[in-house]
């Protein structure tokens, strides 16, 4: 998953865009700008005054630049790498439900030596896994394992 660092960066990158985007239709300077948002960051308390000064320091130029180019926030921070691309995501993702498929295999395994049936292991395995996983990989873990569970624990009884 995501560190919280890197989840951090990309909604303080989202609040700087916006924060650039209402100054820009001002006809206010880069170097004006700046010294908003460096007063800006000051007001987000000590835990981000440095991540959104740094994103300010770094980034401002090209935030303008890629404004320009009228794209939204979130496709900005991905350009600048502050915010993940949905192809980083889905890998992301692949990783956690490679995650997973083992802890499930494992779990399988551990519950067939304690004699449960093939209905108890898919039960416990149907509502187990998926809750160690971060926000927002919940539904598609769910999904991910209605899909081969069932085939999973089958392979376990057979021993595969």
């Amino acid at each position: 998953a995501l560190s919280i660092n890197a989840q951090s960066n990309c909604a303080t990158c989202k609040l700087v865009v916006g924060f650039v985007k209402t100054y820009v239709g001002s006809n206010a300077t880069e170097k004006q700008i700046v010294q908003e948002l460096e007063a800006w960051c000051s007001f987000l308390g000590s835990s981000l005054e440095a991540e959104c000064d740094m994103i300010v320091e770094t980034y401002v130029p090209e935030i303008l630049h890629y404004l320009e180019d009228s794209l939204t926030a979130e496709q900005i921070c991905q350009k600048i790498g502050l915010c993940a691309s949905e192809a980083e995501l889905e890998a992301k993702l692949g990783d956690q439900l490679c995650s997973v498929c083992e802890l499930v295999c494992q779990l399988g395994e551990t519950w067939m030596q304690k004699n449960a049936t093939e209905e108890q292991i898919e039960q416990i395995l149907m509502e187990f896994p998926c809750a160690l996983l971060p926000p927002g990989f919940e539904a598609q873990c769910d999904a991910f394992v209605q899909q081969y569970v069932p085939a999973a624990v089958e392979w376990i009884v057979k021993n595969e």
